[in-house]
C-alpha cells in the first residue's frame, strides 16, 4: 500500500509515487524498473512519446520484468528509450554463459599448467632437506679431516692454514656439485621421492622426519 511504500522509501532516502503519479516519476527517471502484476502494460509508447516532448533529449533506460510486460514493446523504438525486457535479457544471459563456457577449457588449462607449476614447486622444496643434510655431512667430514691434518702438521703459519681450508671447501663444493645438480633435475622430473631415498641410503643421512617418531 502507499504508506508501505513511502515508509520503505523514506528509509532509503527515495520518493515514493502513487500509479496515478506515474508521468511525474517518469519525468524525473533516467532508468525505470517495471515489475507489476498488472494485466495489461500501466507504461505505453504514447506516454513516454509526450514525455520526450515535455522533458529535454536524454537517454533512457527501462527494464520490464513483468509478465504479462509492463511496459509497450513497440516504445523501444522511441528515441532516446532503450527498452529491455525479459527475453532480452534471457537472451543476453545466455549469451554471456555461452561465452563463460567457451572459456573453460582455457581455464583448465592454465589451473592444470599452475597446478604442474606447484607440483614442480613442491618436488623442489622435497629435496632441499636431502641436500643440506648431504653439504652438512659433507662440511662435518671436512672440518674433522682438516682438525686432523692440523694437529699432525704442527706449528702451522695462519696463511697455510688458510690456504688447506680453500683447497678443503673447494674439494668439497666440487664433488658435491653434480650430485646436488642432478638432486635438483630429478626434482623437476617428479622423481624426488626416488632419489632423495637413495642419497639418504647411500651417505647414511638420517630423515628428520623419521627421527621425530
Amino acid at each position: 500500500n502507499r504508506q508501505r511504500a513511502e515508509t520503505v522509501a523514506q528509509a532509503h532516502g527515495c520518493t515514493a509515487y502513487g500509479l496515478a503519479e506515474l508521468p511525474q516519476a517518469l519525468a524525473l527517471a533516467d532508468i525505470v524498473i517495471s515489475a507489476t502484476a498488472a494485466p495489461h502494460a500501466i507504461i505505453s509508447r504514447d506516454l513516454l512519446a509526450e514525455l520526450a516532448q515535455q522533458t529535454p533529449p536524454r537517454r533512457r533506460v527501462f527494464v520490464d520484468l513483468a509478465v504479462p510486460r509492463d511496459i509497450d514493446p513497440t516504445a523501444g523504438n522511441l528515441p532516446g528509450v532503450h527498452l529491455y525486457d525479459l527475453d532480452a535479457l534471457r537472451a543476453s544471459l545466455d549469451a554471456a554463459l555461452a561465452a563463460r563456457y567457451n572459456e573453460i577449457p582455457l581455464v583448465e588449462a592454465i589451473i592444470a599448467q599452475e597446478l604442474a607449476i606447484l607440483e614442480t614447486e613442491w618436488q623442489k622444496l622435497a629435496i632441499r632437506p636431502v641436500i643440506s643434510d648431504l653439504r652438512q655431512k659433507a662440511e662435518a667430514i671436512r672440518q674433522q679431516e682438516l682438525s686432523r691434518t692440523l694437529r699432525r702438521l704442527g706449528d702451522v703459519d695462519p696463511q697455510t692454514v688458510a690456504h688447506i681450508q680453500h683447497l678443503s671447501r673447494a674439494i668439497v663444493n666440487k664433488i658435491l656439485h653434480e650430485p646436488t645438480i642432478r638432486l635438483k633435475q630429478s626434482a623437476a622430473a617428479g622423481q624426488a621421492d626416488e632419489y632423495a631415498a637413495a642419497v639418504r641410503d647411500l651417505f647414511g643421512l638420517v630423515d628428520a622426519n623419521l627421527e621425530q617418531l
